[in-house]
């Protein structure tokens, strides 16, 4: 399988989205990624701040939205679960990007 990846993130994180291997990244602080006219087959939503409907727009005809946002992820089991396998495999891995004391989430 291979993709273009583009990343939207906040200027404090494009070196570390660009090591992720994204070929693109957008600093969401500096241009608004809603407007663009570029068209995506899909729109991954890691953060889980996102909707679908702000989005949908973005997509190419029959394009998805995944999203690890709360209730979207049973909708989605199938590819979650696809995801899971390639990150035991060593082909996908997770970034921690910062943690918080389970006192400040409470």
């Amino acid at each position: 399988m291979s993709a273009t990846v583009t990343g939207v993130c906040s200027g404090r994180n494009l070196e570390l989205v660009h090591s992720l291997g994204a070929e693109t990244v957008i600093d969401y602080q500096q241009q608004e990624f809603a407007q663009t006219d570029q068209r995506f087959s899909v729109f991954f939503n890691a953060v889980g701040k996102t909707s679908k409907d702000g989005w949908q727009h973005v997509l190419t005809a029959g394009g998805s939205f995944v999203s690890v946002g709360a209730g979207l992820a049973r909708e989605r089991q199938p590819e979650f679960i696809k995801l899971r396998r390639m990150m035991a495999a060593g082909e996908v891995r997770s970034v921690i990007d910062r943690r918080y004391p389970l006192e400040e989430e409470a």
